[in-house]
C-alpha cells in the first residue's frame, strides 16, 4: 500500500478551487490548503500500479505545472527499514541540544 506525500506546484493562472475539486474527488487523495501556488496532497493506494495510474492523473489537471515528493512509504516489509539495520530505524529523541535563551532585563 504506497502512501505518498507530495507537493503540487500550480501554473500562474491555474484555477485553484476546480484543482481543489479534482482532488477533493478522487478516492485516496487528501489535500491541504493551497500556500502560493503550491497544493500539499497525500495519497493512499492498493499496489504500485495503482499508483502510478494515480500519479499520470496528477498530470492531467489542469494548472498542474510541477509534482514533487515529499515522502514515500511502501509497507514496513519493503527497504532498508526491514533488515533491522539500527542505521536505518527510526529514533526518538531531540535533534539538537537544547539552548536557553536569556531575556534582556
Amino acid at each position: 500500500m504506497p502512501t505518498s506525500g507530495l507537493v503540487i506546484s500550480t501554473n500562474p493562472d491555474a484555477d485553484l478551487q476546480s484543482l481543489l475539486a479534482a482532488l477533493g474527488s478522487r478516492d485516496g487523495v487528501a489535500h491541504g490548503e493551497p500556500v502560493q501556488g503550491r497544493v500539499p496532497i497525500v495519497t493512499d493506494t492498493a499496489s504500485k500500479a495503482e499508483d502510478k495510474t494515480l500519479w499520470e492523473w496528477l498530470w492531467t489537471l489542469p494548472g498542474v505545472a510541477s509534482v514533487d515528493v515529499a515522502f514515500i512509504y511502501l509497507g514496513a516489509d519493503v527497504g532498508p527499514a526491514s533488515t533491522g539495520d539500527s542505521r536505518t530505524q527510526p529514533t526518538r529523541g531531540t535533534l539538537a541540544p537544547s539552548m536557553e535563551i536569556s531575556q534582556g532585563s
